[in-house]
């Protein structure tokens, strides 16, 4: 069976009627970093594909297929795993938008089934948010949110400054600090993950005290705080 393509940064990629994600498989080795992408994907992947053809793309994997890639991957990037989360949730429109049918007992039975692949891709777009520290429960530095409102992130010392603060914080609270891959670097280098407890708590200790870190602070954010 052959299916047109879409693409995702590079990545050929389909969804079948069931609802279910395929990758074109030598296309996201290649996009993560891998020299020889063909041996990436047989020593990696448990699972290659072959009934579906994408725009010529003859071997295929899964959202499990990616995730093993990206954990061993130099390449895995912020904007892709965005850019995946956003196909998922345009998906996610189509299915609930999608005209009843006669019958609502098969209608229901569709939707159900095409909710639960939905939650099961969001759920992998998570995991993969999770290798790069994005994760629900610890963040890098880089991923919390409010960092760029409150801070000139164009000093980029800043993200050492604050997780400096997070590791004692951390140690005060009585709470771990986990590590994750740090992308774009070789494969030993680190970054350290805090847990959200932490940072909201590092978050409010910030608002209560504009003039903390004052230095680094946008201009703005200091006047609305005073």
């Amino acid at each position: 069976m052959s299916l047109e393509a879409k693409s995702i940064h590079g990545i050929r990629y389909c969804i079948l009627e069931s609802g279910e994600y395929r990758f074109s498989a030598t296309d996201v080795a290649t996009k993560f970093g891998f020299e020889n992408s063909h041996k990436a994907v047989e020593e990696l992947c448990e699972t290659v594909y072959t009934d579906v053809l994408i725009s010529g793309a003859r071997y295929t994997i899964s959202f499990d297929g990616m995730i093993s890639l990206a954990r061993h991957s130099t390449s895995l990037t912020e904007e892709f795993v965005d850019s995946l989360f956003k196909i998922t949730q345009e998906n996610r429109l189509k299915i609930e938008n999608q005209p009843n049918f006669d019958d609502p007992i098969a209608a229901e039975k569709s939707w159900r089934h095409q909710y639960e692949l939905r939650k099961m891709a969001e759920a992998k777009v998570q995991e993969l948010k999770e290798i790069l520290g994005d994760g629900k429960q610890f963040k890098i530095v880089r991923a919390i949110p409010w960092v760029e409102d409150m801070f000139n992130t164009k000093n980029i010392y800043i993200y050492s400054v604050l997780g400096n603060l997070l590791s004692r914080l951390s140690q005060k609270m009585n709470k771990s600090v986990r590590e994750c891959r740090a992308f774009g670097y070789s494969k030993s280098v680190t970054k350290k993950m805090y847990h959200i407890e932490v940072i909201e708590t590092l978050r409010n200790q910030l608002e209560t005290d504009p003039s903390r870190l004052e230095m680094y602070r946008r201009k703005h954010f200091v006047r609305i705080l005073h």
